[in-house]
């Protein structure tokens, strides 16, 4: 007799799973893991490894690992060849052999996936597990996770472990560290001193980690656009299309906009050709994302003349062209950003075969035609959402969850190669990463099967999995907290930087990327700007109220799992939420300042205490988790603030 399979929490959910009522088996306190006729490898083993720390950490069981089948065990894995690559079945059941739970699978990947099930079910059910039978591959092949490490966060090597072990968890198969500057390569040293990078033994560390998880880590460096602080130094400023704005003042709007390498400069593929070996070397992967999306100046400066005579389509092709032959001599397959060829589909055709395409599109609205003109040209493809996490203490739910799933949806129809979930770090990177696991995780379900459970389900599924499992409402909480942003984090910048360099007169990038005209005055576009969200901020104190409600009911969240054994990351995420909601609710209050300049003296001593304080926390917290790199550039934001309140 079948029962209802909805309550069963997996995630990625299995295509195919039956639950029988009343037969349930009791796994033993002591037992073992068996692979049946499998040489030994290191990523099941390390995959019944975790089984057997879940084990031992949440019921005290003592269980080992064999590839043997000289021992009696509970659960045993086998290799079935007539299964597809990234298939298994699990079978459950009870048995006189000792025997428990049986796996087979298509490969060794596909084992991993098994044992994660598993680690999920006994997450759920604990020791007594029910009967059941589970079919079950992706059907995207690859699923991936992009997170940005140079846009003022840079990682410690320990929270990047924690990330792959959460990817691993949910069946990802490859973590890409997006990187424009930050890595300890020899040459652009200029570049990352004082940035805390990451180093090139934290990345070969990084790599085995992957591996042994079934994580395929891929290298992706800036070759062509987004490169800031290599054309701001004096060593590398000549490779640029405008090397004479160099030596511009910092701006986290600006290194947004420019900063395009002049491809027309004979030392530019040298340059980048070292730059891509250099790195390529730290990493058993045989890919190479080389970005080269956002060209934005290409084509305006210094390579001018020649993009008037070949055109800017041509000029861009010419260089890609260069950057894959140096990819193919080192054997490495180019992954690259489709926004430019997509923009001029005639360079479809001439881009390498063998090119796989990172085709990103961010509206919670997209439609599916990129994907389709892709598909069109024979070419493989990874389709690219975003967590919507950016700019935001608190990331945009509702935006995050309709692109995530409107971005499978056409994958699914398309037959795409594979998914990229990816996390940018926009001006400064002052999202928390943990505050983007709610979407990596349901991310995991969109792209595994086409034919998924409710959306409500699966927030719900996904809200148990942050309160462990008390409480299916959290990420509604999240969502509300989502919607009560009057005066953003990207409102703060833009605002502060509309000035030029304290000069009193308009920043012309920051005029461009909001539309305004170039002879704009500061006044006047100071004026505009909040004309244009004065509606929005004038709903400060109402969502500030709402943020308040947030954070009560998260604390009786957090307050009802401290009597229960609750792993970190599920406390991290609460505490992290709560201290992102604070940030915004002062956010909010920041920006009826600026629009109604209506501070007591008393409101605004009040306000640089409370600053100061949660600042003090996202301090704390930020280097819990990552080196101290830029934060100091948030911190000039908000004492820039605090200035103008005279204080």
């Amino acid at each position: 007799m079948k029962i209802d399979n909805s309550n069963t929490e997996i995630i990625p959910s299995p295509q195919n799973i039956s639950i029988y009522a009343k037969d349930t088996i009791t796994l033993p306190q002591s037992s073992h893991i068996s692979f049946i006729n499998i040489k030994p490898d290191l990523r099941i083993t390390t995959a019944a490894k975790q089984l057997c720390e879940d084990l031992k950490n949440n019921h005290n069981c003592n269980w080992s690992i064999s590839y043997s089948e000289g021992y009696k065990s509970a659960i045993s894995a086998a290799i079935n060849k007539n299964l597809r690559i990234q298939e298994y079945k699990i079978s459950s059941k009870i048995s006189t052999n000792q025997t428990l739970i049986n796996i087979e699978a298509g490969s060794i990947a596909s084992i991993c996936f098994a044992i994660q099930t598993i680690r999920q079910l006994i997450m759920q059910y604990g020791l007594i597990l029910p009967s059941l039978q589970i079919q079950d591959f992706p059907e995207i092949p690859v699923r991936a996770y992009s997170y940005d490490v140079s846009r003022g966060r840079v990682p410690k090597l320990s929270w990047l472990k924690t990330l792959v072990d959460q990817l691993s968890l949910y069946k990802y198969n490859q973590l890409q560290l997006y990187v424009e500057h930050v890595i300890d390569l020899d040459d652009t040293i200029e570049s990352w001193i004082g940035h805390s990078p990451l180093t090139c033994s934290e990345i070969i560390d990084l790599d085995e980690y992957c591996y042994a998880r079934g994580i395929e880590l891929v290298p992706t460096l800036a070759t062509f656009g987004h490169m800031y602080e290599i054309l701001r130094s004096n060593s590398y400023k000549q490779l640029g299309e405008f090397p004479d704005q160099s030596e511009r003042p910092f701006s986290f709007v600006e290194r947004m906009m420019h900063h395009t390498l002049n491809p027309t400069n004979p030392n530019t593929i040298p340059f980048i050709s070292k730059r891509i070996k250099d790195y390529a070397s730290l990493f058993k992967s045989n890919k190479f994302n080389i970005g080269a999306d956002e060209t934005f100046d290409l084509g305006c400066g210094e390579s001018k003349n020649v993009a008037e005579k070949i055109g800017v389509a041509n000029l861009y092709l010419s260089y890609i062209k260069k950057l894959c032959e140096k990819l193919h001599e080192l054997d490495l397959q180019p992954i690259m950003y489709a926004d430019i060829a997509i923009k001029h589909p005639e360079l479809l055709a001439d881009i390498p075969k063998n090119v796989i395409f990172a085709n990103w599109d961010y509206s919670a609205n997209m439609n599916e035609n990129n994907i389709k003109l892709i598909k069109s040209q024979n070419r493989d493809q990874y389709v690219c959402p975003g967590t919507q996490s950016w700019n935001r203490l608190i990331p945009d739910f509702d935006s995050a969850i309709n692109n995530i799933s409107k971005t499978c949806e056409y994958g699914h129809k398309n037959h795409v190669l594979g998914f990229l979930l990816t996390d940018w770090g926009d001006y400064g990177h002052i999202n928390d990463p943990i505050l983007s696991l709610p979407y990596v995780i349901i991310s995991s379900e969109y792209a595994w099967k086409s034919n998924n459970i409710a959306k409500k389900d699966l927030i719900n599924k996904v809200s148990n999995v942050f309160a462990n499992r008390t409480n299916s409402n959290l990420l509604n909480i999240i969502k509300q907290a989502s919607h009560a942003q009057a005066f953003s984090w990207s409102d703060a910048v833009q605002f502060k930087e509309l000035e030029y360099n304290n000069e009193n007169i308009a920043n012309e990038d920051v005029l461009f990327s909001l539309g305004y005209p170039k002879n704009t005055s500061l006044e006047q576009a100071r004026r505009r700007f909040l004309n244009e969200r004065e509606a929005q901020i004038l709903n400060a104190k109402e969502y500030n109220r709402t943020l308040s409600e947030c954070s009560k009911s998260i604390y009786d969240i957090n307050a009802y799992s401290e009597n229960i054994k609750c792993e970190n990351i599920n406390k991290d995420f609460i505490s992290t939420s709560i201290l992102n909601i604070q940030g915004q609710q002062l956010l909010n209050q920041l920006g009826l300042y600026i629009l109604n300049q209506r501070f007591t003296i008393a409101e605004a001593k009040s306000f640089k205490t409370n600053l100061n304080e949660w600042f003090t926390q996202y301090q704390n917290r930020w280097e819990s988790i990552g080196k101290t790199a830029d934060l100091y550039r948030i911190r000039e934001v908000l004492d820039w603030y605090i200035k103008r309140l005279g204080l």
